[in-house]
């Protein structure tokens, strides 16, 4: 096999046969997201429907829906401040959040029964900058980095039309 098979397989095999996943590590660039809102069903006295991530906190704390504390929630600014150079790619839905934890080892880190999808936005940044991104609330979109980090692999990342997701 020659030196650039070898690396291209070795990248379908870390990407899990993801084509976008691929390209983007190719150009040494990956793929992350932040919570940005959530679709609320049957909490007594809240309309159903979508809700950012800032709304639902606040709702929390008036209607105790039970939101972990250790959501990546941040802004583009945020990633702006630990990557540099940032490119917007858009918005990405996670359609169902039945035992949906972001430390698969914290019960207290699981998604509450009403929340029944999640919206992302999602950008891409240098593959260097990956773990400050994590640090500062972000996290990559590529599966096999979700079980790295020990965030719930099971979930389904899907793309979403922004509009969709507010």
């Amino acid at each position: 096999m020659t030196r650039a098979a070898i690396v291209l397989c070795s990248l379908l095999a870390l990407a899990g046969c993801d084509e976008e996943t691929v390209e983007n590590l190719l150009e040494g660039k990956v793929e992350v997201f932040t919570i940005h809102s959530a679709d609320i069903q049957g909490v007594t006295g809240v309309q159903d429907g979508y809700y950012t991530w800032v709304e639902l906190q606040n709702l929390d704390q008036t209607y105790n829906i039970g939101l972990p504390e250790n959501v990546p929630v941040a802004t583009r600014a945020d990633l702006v401040n630990v990557a540099g150079s940032v490119e917007d790619a858009g918005c990405a839905k996670i359609p169902s959040t039945a035992g949906m934890c972001f430390d698969e080892a914290d019960n207290s880190s699981c998604l509450p029964n009403e929340l029944n999808e999640v919206g992302l936005k999602t950008y891409k940044i240098d593959l260097d900058n990956l773990k400050a991104a994590i640090d500062a609330g972000f996290y990559p979109t590529a599966a096999q980095y979700l079980i790295e980090y020990k965030f719930n692999s099971n979930l389904t990342i899907q793309d979403a039309e922004c509009s969709s997701i507010e």
